[in-house]
C-alpha cells in the first residue's frame, strides 16, 4: 500500500526535544507522509522551530493554537489531516528510520490498525529499555479484551499505531480529560476494527522525561485516568455487554495503579478525596473479579491493600531489598 500518512504532533514546552522527533519524521524511508506540527500555545522557542522545519520540507505543515491540552492539539491536527492513513508521535519521541515503512508493510485489507512496539530512553544516558507487550494478530473482541486487561497483549497508547482514516475520521479525544485520555480513543478504534496486528518489531522511542505528567510522582490529574476508564467501560457495557466483567475489571485495575501511585507517594493526607474516592471505587470491585481475569496472587493483593492501603509501601520495602 503506497497511500499517505498523515504524522500529528501534538507539541507544548519541548524546546530541547522537538528537533530530534521531527528528524526522525523527515528521514523516515517511507517518503509519503504528511508531518502535521500542532503547537499548542507553547511559550519556549517550539513555535519558530515548527517554522524552520516547514521551511525545509514541504511535507511539512504546522498549526498554531491556543494552549489546550494534548488531546486537543491532536484534535487539532486530526481537523486538517488529509492523508488515508494516520499516527500520532508526541514532541519528545521519536521513530526508528523504517517504523512507518513497516507498519504500511504489514497493513493488508483485513487490518485496521497496526502497532509496533516501543522502547523507553533515558535521557542523557545511552540507556534503553522495551516495554513488554505480546505480538499478534487480533480479532476485534480479542484486542478489546487484551486492552481492558492491560495484559499488554493492545497497549492503550495512541502513539505506535497506524489508523486508517476511514475507520476513525470521526472519532475525537476527550479534551477534558488531561491523563489516560488515549485509552478511550483507543477502545473507540478498536470497537470499529476488523483486525488488529501488533508487529515484534520495536520501532517507537519513548522518551522518560522526569518532569513529564507520566513521569511525576502523584498529582490529582492522574485521578482523570479512572475517569478515561469510567468512560471505556460504560461504553463496552452498552457496546459488547457480554464483556462486562472485562470492563469492571478495567476500572478496578486504574484505581488500583493510582491508589498504589498515590500510597507510594505519602499522599493521601495532601489529597484525601481522591485516596477516599479511589478506595470507595475498589471497594465495588470484589477480589474474586481480579483473581478470575487476572490471577489469585493479584486478587489477594487486591483485597489487602483495599483494606489496608499501606500494604502497597510494604510490598516496595520488600522488593527493594531483594
Amino acid at each position: 500500500m503506497n497511500g499517505t500518512v498523515s504524522i500529528i504532533v501534538p507539541i507544548y514546552a519541548v524546546e530541547r526535544w522537538l528537533s530530534v522527533c521531527v528528524d526522525s519524521l523527515v528521514k523516515q524511508t517511507y517518503s509519503n507522509l504528511e508531518i502535521i506540527l500542532v503547537n499548542d500555545g507553547s511559550s519556549d522557542r517550539c513555535p519558530e522551530i515548527c517554522e524552520e522545519w516547514a521551511k525545509r520540507d514541504s511535507r511539512i505543515r504546522v498549526v498554531h493554537k491556543q494552549n489546550g491540552g494534548l488531546a486537543s492539539a491532536r484534535n487539532a491536527g486530526m481537523d486538517v489531516m488529509t492523508g488515508s492513513l494516520f499516527t500520532f508521535v508526541d514532541s519528545d519521541d521519536f521513530l526508528d528510520q523504517d517504523a512507518v515503512q513497516c507498519m504500511m508493510d504489514a497493513l493488508n485489507d483485513n487490518a485496521d490498525i497496526v502497532c509496533v512496539g516501543s522502547r523507553k530512553v533515558f535521557p542523557n544516558t545511552e540507556r534503553t529499555e522495551p516495554d513488554q507487550y505480546t505480538p499478534g494478530e487480533y480479532e476485534r473482541e480479542e484486542a478489546l479484551k487484551h486492552l481492558l486487561l492491560w495484559d499488554g497483549a493492545v497497549r492503550s497508547y495512541a502513539w505506535g499505531k497506524l489508523f486508517r482514516t476511514e475507520l476513525a475520521r470521526d472519532l475525537r479525544f476527550i479534551e477534558e480529560i488531561k491523563y489516560g485520555e488515549d485509552t478511550p480513543f483507543v477502545y473507540k478504534a478498536l470497537s470499529r476494527a476488523r483486525r488488529i496486528c501488533q508487529l515484534p518489531t520495536v520501532k517507537y522511542n519513548y522518551l522518560q522525561r522526569a518532569d513529564s505528567l507520566v513521569g511525576a510522582t502523584y498529582t490529582s490529574k492522574k485521578l482523570h485516568a479512572v475517569k478515561a476508564a469510567q468512560i471505556v467501560s460504560e461504553q463496552c457495557k452498552r457496546d459488547f455487554p457480554e464483556m462486562s466483567d472485562y470492563a469492571d475489571y478495567h476500572v478496578a485495575m486504574d484505581c488500583y495503579i493510582q491508589l498504589g501511585g498515590l500510597m507510594l507517594a505519602h499522599a493521601e493526607k495532601k489529597y484525601p478525596e481522591d485516596y477516599g474516592f479511589l478506595r470507595d471505587t475498589m471497594n465495588q470491585y470484589p477480589a474474586q473479579l481480579i483473581a478470575q481475569k487476572s490471577s489469585w496472587k493479584r486478587g489477594l493483593f487486591y483485597w489487602i491493600v483495599r483494606c489496608f492501603p499501606k500494604a502497597y509501601r510494604v510490598k516496595a520495602a520488600v522488593q527493594k531489598l531483594h
